[in-house]
């Protein structure tokens, strides 16, 4: 009893918090999160340093790219800081990274040394960006102009992109280019076999060209062979390739130009991967069409549809990213939910197994790589337990960090102060785990809620 009573008097003050994403992008095998406290983390195909982290190593898990805290903006391989400068890294063929080479970088580089950058676009093969004083700026493979210099001629370095200074948002697709100018004007350019650049012709063009006339462009995004797009009335429009229902308007006849999908005025945010979409309405529902062979809808099934429908029956998506074959989606909570294909650890759950549904991503703590072993230093008393529990460490050993996890992965307790003692009152009866960062390692020790 007095055992009891002392833990009960010397209970930590614990945290019962959500998921710790602030934003997430997928590229063509691996996947990449900043944090709200700033930091970068990827995960899985790393053949050529497309993860960051120094090495050409696979990571089935979200492993932190170097110590900065002070990332904003990702997308793929490239990334902004807040101080506006712009860092690349990954593979480099094509110059793509934008430092002048041709060579592969393991780690993030900067982009020259300007720090007005604003927003970036990397397809793999060639970058764009926008900076500070809205001049847009282009560089890697141009076999289709989609640099839109005006030239097919690769660039190792960033090059301006006509004289303009009101451009607002980019986004680069297999070999073509989007952009929309502060007037609500939308922008094309590169390659055009599908109609992609959707200027009604199969004309491939190296300058930017306007499509119609709108001036209410909201929001673009750009898959293999087709484009799409959000107006500012919250219509959605999508044209280009679509012999697998890419475009969504429940035919597979390519489209040349915009054309609406339904008469939905509610369309938020848009995500298009190589032969599919994905999209989040303004109440916070999830929809997809297109291919779905790999689970990349995650709607429980592998069936491929060329209408959207609606996955699930959450309402608090707030963010979605896709290449076509695995998918990000970020909720208002801050929690992050992958799915899809993931040969390589892209989805970050810890294994190399496909998902058709929704998993989540849970919260890994600063300067840990991998959850690398089961604890034969630590234990808990009492377990199962009802309302607290006290971290016995028999050998001394020194440890930094602690939390609770559930068994889907998600941290919902984290320990602020390193104690030895810990109040679950406030956990749902179950089953949960105890990660204890100690010397490098995250240790786990099962326990039970009564």
């Amino acid at each position: 009893m007095k055992k009891t009573l002392l833990l009960l008097a010397c209970a930590s003050a614990i945290q019962v918090k959500a998921q710790c994403w602030l934003t997430a992008c997928v590229g063509g095998d691996n996947s990449l999160g900043i944090k709200t406290d700033g930091t970068l983390w990827a995960w899985g195909y790393n053949n050529v340093g497309q993860c960051g982290d120094g090495t050409t190593t696979d990571r089935y898990l979200p492993t932190q790219i170097g110590t900065a805290s002070n990332w904003k903006i990702i997308s793929l391989d490239c990334g902004i800081k807040t101080d506006s400068t712009l860092w690349t890294w990954g593979w480099n063929y094509y110059g793509q990274l934008g430092d002048g080479t041709t060579v592969d970088e393991h780690s993030p580089i900067q982009v020259g040394i300007n720090t007005k950058w604003k927003n970036s676009s990397l397809s793999g093969d060639f970058s764009l960006a926008i900076k500070a004083d809205s001049t847009l700026w282009a560089w890697g493979l141009n076999i289709s102009g989609q640099l839109g210099d005006g030239t097919n001629t690769d660039k190792h370095f960033p090059v301006q992109i006509a004289t303009g200074t009101n451009w607002r948002v980019v986004c680069t697709g297999s070999e073509h280019s989007l952009a929309i100018k502060t007037d609500g004007t939308l922008w094309a350019w590169g390659r055009n076999n599908y109609g992609q650049l959707g200027n009604s012709t199969t004309t491939n063009t190296n300058v930017p060209v306007q499509i119609g006339t709108g001036t209410n462009w909201q929001s673009i995004s750009a898959g293999l062979y087709h484009s799409v797009a959000i107006k500012t009335d919250g219509t959605l429009w999508a044209w280009g390739s679509n012999g697998a229902g890419a475009l969504g308007d429940g035919t597979n006849i390519d489209k040349h130009v915009p054309t609406q999908i339904g008469t939905g005025t509610n369309w938020q945010s848009i995500s298009a991967g190589n032969d599919n979409c994905l999209a989040i309405k303004t109440d916070g529902t999830l929809w997809g069409w297109g291919p779905d062979n790999w689970g990349q809808f995650g709607d429980g099934t592998n069936n491929n549809t060329n209408a959207p429908i609606q996955i699930g029956t959450g309402n608090n998506w707030m963010m979605i990213s896709t290449d076509g074959y695995h998918t990000m989606a970020l909720k208002t909570d801050g929690s992050l939910w992958t799915w899809g294909y993931n040969a390589n650890g892209q989805l970050g759950d810890g294994t190399t197994v496909n998902k058709n549904f929704p998993v989540p991503i849970n919260c890994p703590f600063a300067g840990i790589e991998e959850v690398s072993s089961k604890s034969n230093y630590w234990s808990v008393y009492p377990n199962p337990a009802t309302t607290v529990f006290a971290i016995q460490n028999p050998e001394n050993k020194s440890f930094d960090r602690t939390g609770i996890f559930d068994i889907m992965g998600r941290q919902v307790v984290e320990i602020e102060d390193k104690a030895t003692q810990v109040n679950i009152q406030s956990l749902e009866k179950g089953l949960y785990e105890l990660r204890i960062i100690s010397e490098g390692k995250n240790y786990t020790v099962k326990i039970i809620k009564e």
